[in-house]
């Protein structure tokens, strides 16, 4: 870092003119030589990354502490003076474990890691901007060989080259014709890209762009799940092989990344640093398990393998440690099927079957270590251990035996096998439901001329990407749970602003919008300017009218479309509440069959208080009172004393009355409608002007609807 900088003489023949500036800016700058020791460049403003942009870029964390210059200068102090600070103070720097050492201390594995996570980011990176290079490359060859093909071809493929899965079969074709070795004019009139290429168009032509990315998602999904399917084969036949043949410099190198893995593991786990010590025996393994020597070289295979198992074993029981059964177990079978005669190996496998609740598997590891005890010095700790684990095993088989059996007694105690039991709904236990948060529920402001807009085409995509996402199986699940917890419209639609917003936050983030309230209600907005304007499109009306439909579920019909006029409503709810009303004979209909309900068609929303069966269509007079009974009993009591009114008994009346007139308007609770409509506002991305209805999509003024 000290080296002057030296010259090389003039030409004796003279200086040209651009030699000569050359060498006066030279001379006008200040030479190196002249600063002494090397000094790096200074830090530009805005340089600096802040924690924040660290975190943001998933750098790892590290303590605070590691930053500030009195605090190393101190540490430095005492590592100098001494040992107990420094495990390097005795020893000299050629020793091997002297950098082993130097990287154990904590400031100096944050560094590790941190150039570690560094280093992948940047191997991702160089390598994607392999993968550009090599299409547009790809991209440049394509081109000009399609200049050669038949006009026929020209003509099929020109429209569709701006679609990605038209541009990635055209270079698959490419890569085909260099590997047959056939020009790329050729090999594209092949029956089965000839036949790919025409249902591309036909799907372009009848569905657009978005049939395209739909082709497109499909074809990568296919790819990465052949891809990790093809690497988890991979990574199960090296495993039975043992790991592949490798030279005897890679089996070194692998040694030596391995054996210092193990021993910072047993650092890290003196020092009750479970995870980190877990995090290097696993990184041991990856390295080891991976390469072998040659089955000539028997002596540095059974080297390998004490390393390996002992590695398996630490990792084992680590991960028990951390309740990772599974993790344990496969990391205890690999060390089984290295050396069964390895009593640790087993033990581990015992352990873990236990965690896993496999008691009964537990038997054969332990009749294997005491076969292995035969004859060791130790066999007496060992069966000690193994008897130990057998009365334990026992105790919770009994346990477990005796805890059926109680649940076994008290499901024919409450005749839970009865054959009434299918034509009997019992009555739901009086619930509390979560904290009510529907009068907290603040609308968002935000200026209207500063918020982010929408092309059409690009608020159309978003639509369809909510509907898609609201479609999550999981997200259904969590929306009808909700549905079961509350009492109350209002609440409803309170909590499932918070529980919509994680699957709304990737298409937040995608269409540039920011992943919380004030997003989503600047992407309402933007979607609304599409869909209230007076010469909105009627297309687009409908598809927010959907993407609503896909946020509710079965609680369209509820909270949203009894509301609505009938035209309004989104195409699927207006056919089902036609068909319903098309077919609900009754008792007009001359069938004299028993009209029944069944509790499990109905929607777990019957509780909410005040909520009418009227948004139910199609029921006939003797299904209404099947269905009231059925809501009367999962409606939890107000009242209690004899003689007094019930929120039961009003609904009741209340029903007979709306089943007398037989309306499907809506007559329920206005309280949870206003409450509804103030938490609704984040959650409505578009459609028509809603009703004031009192059932409760939420009035106009109060912000809800689209």
């Amino acid at each position: 870092g000290t080296s002057q900088v030296a010259f090389r003489d003039a030409p004796s023949g003279g200086a040209t003119a651009q030699e000569e500036e050359v060498q006066a800016r030279h001379q006008a700058a200040e030479p190196f030589s002249a600063h002494g020791a090397f000094q790096p460049p200074k830090r530009e403003a805005g340089t600096t990354y802040t924690k924040e942009q660290m975190s943001q870029w998933q750098y790892p964390e590290y303590d605070a502490s590691f930053d500030d210059p009195e605090w190393l200068k101190e540490q430095f102090r005492k590592e100098r003076e001494d040992p107990r600070e420094n495990a390097n103070f005795y020893l000299d720097p050629s020793d091997p474990e002297f950098f082993n050492n130097a990287a154990r201390r904590p400031y100096a594995k944050a560094l590790l890691r941190s150039e570690e996570h560094f280093n992948t980011r940047k191997n991702l990176w160089l390598e994607q901007f392999d993968n550009v290079r090599l299409m547009n490359d790809s991209r440049g060859f394509v081109g000009a060989s399609l200049e050669q093909c038949a006009a026929e071809i020209k003509r099929l493929v020109t429209p569709m080259l701006k679609y990605r899965i038209v541009e990635i079969l055209l270079m698959h074709v490419e890569q085909r014709a260099k590997e047959l070795n056939v020009p790329f004019e050729e090999q594209i009139e092949d029956a089965e890209h000839k036949d790919a290429l025409q249902d591309f168009r036909r799907t372009a032509d009848s569905s657009g762009a978005r049939g395209m990315e739909d082709l497109f998602r499909a074809w990568e999904f296919r790819c990465t799940r052949q891809h990790l399917e093809n690497q988890a084969k991979e990574e199960r036949e090296l495993r039975l092989k043992g790991g592949a043949i490798g030279t005897m410099e890679e089996l070194k190198d692998a040694m030596v990344e391995a054996s210092k893995c193990k021993q910072d593991g047993v650092v890290e786990w003196s020092q009750g640093n479970v995870e980190d010590a877990i995090a290097s025996w696993r990184k041991g393994h990856k390295v080891l398990y991976k390469v072998r020597a040659p089955d000539t070289h028997m002596e540095e295979n059974k080297a390998r393998n004490e390393l390996h198992i002992a590695l398996l074993k630490n990792l084992a029981q680590a991960a028990i440690k951390l309740c990772n059964w599974n993790e344990a177990l496969e990391a205890a079978d690999m060390a089984v099927v290295i050396d069964d005669q390895d009593h640790k190996a087993w033990f581990r496998k015992a352990c873990a079957l236990e965690g896993l609740g496999r008691l009964a598997e537990v038997e054969r590891c332990l009749v294997a270590i005491d076969g292995i005890a035969v004859g060791r010095p130790d066999r007496d700790r060992i069966q000690q251990d193994t008897q130990t684990k057998r009365e334990k095993i026992k105790t919770l088989a009994t346990r477990d035996e005796a805890s059926q059996k109680r649940m076994l007694q008290g499901g024919v105690k409450h005749a839970l096998f009865s054959e009434e039991r299918s034509t009997q709904a019992p009555a739901l236990e009086a619930r509390a439901g979560p904290p009510l948060i529907s009068h907290k529920v603040k609308v968002v402001d935000i200026d209207d001329k500063t918020r982010k807009r929408l092309t059409k085409e690009a608020a159309e995509d978003l639509l369809r990407e909510l509907k898609e996402a609201y479609g999550d199986a999981t997200f259904r699940k969590q929306v009808r749970k909700l549905a079961q917890d509350v009492n109350d419209q209002g609440e409803f639609i309170a909590y499932l602003n918070k529980v919509a917003i994680h699957v709304q936050k990737p298409v937040l983030e995608r269409f540039g919008f920011s992943p919380n309230d004030v997003g989503v209600t600047e992407m309402r907005r933007a979607v609304q300017d599409h869909t209230k304007a007076k010469d909105s499109d009627p297309k687009m009306r409908a598809l927010a009218e959907e993407t609503l439909q896909a946020l509710y579920g079965d609680f369209y019909e509820v909270v949203r479309g009894v509301g609505l006029h009938p035209e309004l409503r989104a195409p699927e709810a207006r056919a089902r509440r036609r068909k319903a009303d098309d077919g609900g004979g009754g008792a007009s209909s001359g069938s004299d069959a028993e009209a029944s309900v069944d509790a499990e068609a109905l929607p777990p929303c019957l509780h909410w208080t005040g909520r009418p069966l009227s948004y139910m269509p199609g029921l006939t007079a003797d299904e209404r009172v099947k269905a009231e009974e059925l809501q009367a009993r999962r409606l939890r009591p107000i009242c209690t004393r004899p003689g007094e009114d019930t929120e039961a008994s009003r609904l009741q009346r209340m029903l007979r009355e709306d089943g007398r007139r037989g309306g499907t308007a809506a007559t329920g609770s206005g309280g949870g409608a206003r409450r509804g409509g103030a938490a609704g506002a984040g959650l409505a991305v578009g459609g028509g002007a809603t009703g004031r209805s009192a059932c409760g999509a939420g009035g106009e003024e109060e912000g809800a609807g689209a």
